[in-house]
C-alpha cells in the first residue's frame, strides 16, 4: 500500500511539473514561431521539448546517482542563479545582466571543478562519486557561483545604467476610471 501511494505521489507531483514546464514553454513557442506554426504544430514543438526532458530525466535517473548527489547538482545550479534572481527585484538590474548572472554561475562552477580535477582526486568525479558533497571543490563552487553570478549581474547592470520603471497598462486611463469606480463604491456602501 505504501509502495502504492508513494508512486502515486511521486507521479502528481512530476505531472504537475511537467504542466507547469508546458506552460513556460508556450509563451517561448509563440515569440519564436508566431504565426509560422499553428497551434497544433506549437503543441508538438512543446511536447517534443517535454519529451526531451523526461528521457534526460530517465537516464539520469537510470544512471546509478544517488539521490543525495543529483540534490548536490540541483543546488549547485540553485546556488548559481539565486543572486541574480533575487537582484531582479532591484530596480536596475538589466534582465540580461540577470540572465549573464547565470551563466556566469554555471561557468564558475565547471571552472571550479576543472581546476580541482587537475590539482587532486576531486573535481568532475566529486558530481558522479560517493560523498561528494563533502568534497573541498564542492565548498569552493557553493561559494563563488552565488559571488561571480551576483558581480557580474551588478556590474553588467551598472554599465548598462537601466531603471524598470514598471509594466505599462496599454490603456491606463480606462483601468485608474475603474479603480476609482470601484473605490468610489466601497466608500459609499462603507458609509451605509
Amino acid at each position: 500500500l505504501f509502495i502504492v501511494l508513494g508512486v502515486a505521489m511521486v507521479a502528481s507531483t512530476a505531472d504537475s511539473i511537467q504542466s507547469g514546464m508546458m506552460a513556460v514553454l508556450s509563451p517561448a513557442t509563440e515569440a519564436l514561431f508566431g504565426a509560422k506554426l499553428g497551434d497544433k504544430g506549437k503543441m508538438a514543438v512543446n511536447f517534443g521539448v517535454m519529451a526531451a526532458f523526461n528521457v534526460l530525466a530517465i537516464v539520469i535517473s537510470l544512471s546509478g546517482q544517488s539521490v543525495l548527489m543529483l540534490f548536490l547538482l540541483a543546488d549547485l545550479l540553485c546556488a548559481a542563479a539565486i543572486v541574480p534572481l533575487f537582484m531582479g527585484f532591484w530596480r536596475r538590474t538589466h534582465p540580461y545582466a540577470a540572465l549573464a548572472g547565470c551563466f556566469t554561475g554555471v561557468g564558475t562552477i565547471v571552472v571550479v571543478y576543472a581546476i580541482f580535477n587537475s590539482t587532486s582526486d576531486e573535481g568532475f568525479n566529486t558530481l558522479t562519486g560517493f560523498g561528494g558533497i563533502f568534497y573541498k571543490s564542492a565548498t569552493a563552487a557553493f561559494c563563488l557561483a552565488p559571488t561571480m553570478s551576483g558581480l557580474v549581474t551588478l556590474v553588467i547592470s551598472l554599465l548598462t545604467n537601466h531603471h524598470f520603471e514598471g509594466f505599462q497598462l496599454k490603456d491606463s486611463t480606462t483601468e485608474q476610471k475603474k479603480t476609482e469606480t470601484i473605490s468610489d463604491v466601497e466608500m459609499k456602501n462603507a458609509a451605509l
